[in-house]
């Protein structure tokens, strides 16, 4: 669970772990829409790393080189590999090379859409806010095949792997390719079940799971 109150007017402060990204990109965005505050790494060193347990990367980082990406890439995955946590928000396939990733995946730029959770105990559905439903959740590039060592939480309504997660070494990571920043900042209209609220459980479920303890 979160371990912090938010009062009103006041943004939710988190111990230990980072955001990868810029405060305008659509997941820096959804945080503050939310009242979540991260703080933003300038850099992906070992001193500025040895000050976190976990991170949450946007969606934009590699594609605009926030905190020395793409260059540094290979330092995620040795925080990782050392016992971190790191959580991706929709890799985007122009830019993606699969060094950025622990195992194989492959992407697709077509657009598509979240089908069914596949791990509905998973925390990022469970925890702190419950969410039943994600069908619909827009991706905007998506992935097509994933190698065995991803768990599959959810897929989209191809069958295909949307939110993924691997252990890799002492830490592990997590994917989620579609894209809930987006409803949450009105940038995506709320469909059915689909709501902006459900993607704010989402988003901060996602929060809660990186602060959470391996």
């Amino acid at each position: 669970v979160l371990r912090a109150v938010v009062r009103r007017g006041e943004a939710l402060k988190l111990d230990g772990i980072g955001y990868v990204g810029w405060a305008d990109d659509p997941v820096g965005k959804a945080l503050g829409t939310m009242g979540i505050e991260l703080p933003r790494l300038p850099d992906l060193g070992p001193k500025t790393l040895a000050n976190y347990r976990a991170l949450l990367v946007g969606s934009e980082a590699h594609e605009k080189h926030a905190a020395g990406l793409p260059a540094n890439a290979k330092r995620l995955l040795d925080f990782v590999h050392a016992g971190g946590r790191v959580a991706f928000a929709q890799i985007q396939d122009s830019s993606f090379k699969a060094s950025y990733l622990p195992y194989p995946l492959i992407f697709s730029n077509d657009k598509g859409a979240l089908g069914k959770i596949t791990v509905p105990p998973h925390p990022i559905f469970t925890t702190p806010g419950k969410v039943r439903s994600l069908t619909g959740l827009v991706s905007y590039d998506t992935i097509v095949a994933a190698d065995p060592a991803w768990r599959v939480l959810a897929t989209d309504t191809k069958g295909r792997p949307s939110i993924v997660e691997a252990t890799f070494g002492k830490g592990s990571v997590l994917l989620v390719q579609p894209s809930p920043d987006r409803y949450v900042i009105g940038q995506e209209s709320s469909q059915g079940a689909l709501t902006a609220s459900a993607c704010s459980r989402l988003l901060r479920n996602i929060v809660a799971y990186l602060q959470a303890e391996q």
